[in-house]
């Protein structure tokens, strides 16, 4: 008898988050955070340190705070003591600190102590055994990350155990609470065009970074409501109770479709309109010019008109390429 045919159109089932750290010998989890200065990446550690502690029963460290990594090594670098005051002026010697200390050591240089920090804790607990984690349900949470090579480093040590949640806050609120934090008036815009991107491997990136999130937090309201978000996303992890999508998750997944269609090579970025209630009004994509005319990406249009004598549906017509509009 020959070999049983193949089943070509049946796939393996795909395994969720919670169900690998289910899985695995040692249910370890490692939460990255990542955030615009100002958008409370802090106070968003703490909360979750606080769930995984009282609700999911983990054994979670001192938070592992890059700011001390960077305080610690500045003078490698030749920085003196970082001011603490005026706020803007501690954020602005953190980040050219950090800036030095990775482009002396290495992009993920900052990444590379953390890990560190995590191997002396499962040490001391007791947690390594022949090199490998030994099961125990611990949890470490990294405040935060500002550059690209420090997430691949982390992604390729933890890989699915890894989970990056950022944290985000319209630009009115974070300049507020930076105000009132204590930073220079005048200053703020620069920190926080310097925080979201600078040119060079060594800088800060936060932008590029946020946008491989796994999860996304709004941060725009009062603690207890911060604390709901994240909560809710902790249960998605370990797969408790029923978590449907929320308008603008179901809104984001249809721009990220959107987004597919695009044919530019450096970025696709999907965008989609809805109304108050989450109704899908429309949906688009940046998209490049293709050779001779028109675009890569085929999309059909239907055009439907209305006779202004008895406003019934009288035609439908098809246009074969979105190239046409650009012909004219």
């Amino acid at each position: 008898m020959g070999a049983p045919i193949q089943d070509l159109l049946s796939k393996p089932a795909v395994k969720s988050l919670a169900n690998t750290i289910d899985e695995r010998e040692s249910q370890e989890l490692v939460i990255a955070l990542v955030g615009p200065v100002g958008s409370g990446v802090s106070t968003s550690a703490k909360l979750l340190k606080e769930l995984l502690t009282t609700d999911f029963g983990y054994d979670v460290p001192a938070i592992l705070k890059q700011s001390d990594i960077i305080k610690r090594e500045a003078a490698r670098v030749g920085m003196g003591a970082i001011p603490e005051d005026p706020l803007s002026a501690y954020v602005d010697h953190m980040q050219t600190a950090g800036n030095l200390l990775r482009k002396k050591y290495g992009p993920n240089y900052l990444a590379e102590k953390t890990v560190e920090q995590i191997v002396k804790y499962r040490t001391e607990k007791g947690a390594i055994a022949n090199g490998k984690a030994m099961p125990g349900r611990r949890a470490y949470i990294i405040d935060s990350i500002k550059n690209a090579d420090e997430l691949s480093l982390l992604r390729s040590v933890y890989r699915e155990t890894l989970c990056l949640v950022g944290v985000f806050t319209p630009d009115a609120i974070r300049q507020r609470r930076l105000l009132d934090g204590g930073a220079v008036a005048g200053e703020v815009k620069k920190l926080i065009e310097r925080d979201l991107g600078e040119s060079g491997t060594f800088g800060q990136m936060t932008r590029k970074v946020f946008s491989f999130s796994d999860f996304f937090v709004c941060n725009d309201q009062k603690i207890d409501e911060l604390r709901r978000k994240l909560s809710r996303y902790l249960e998605i992890i370990f797969d408790v109770g029923i978590h449907t999508p929320t308008r603008e998750e179901a809104s984001m997944t249809k721009a990220t479709a959107a987004g597919a269609g695009s044919a530019c090579m450096s970025r696709q970025v999907g965008a989609s309109i809805v109304s108050e209630e989450g109704e899908l009004i429309a949906t688009g994509w940046n998209d490049v010019p293709k050779f001779g005319g028109g675009l890569y990406t085929v999309v059909r249009y239907r055009i439907r008109t209305i006779a202004a004598s008895n406003g019934e549906d009288v035609s439908a017509t098809t246009m074969p390429d979105a190239s046409e509009f650009w012909k004219a």
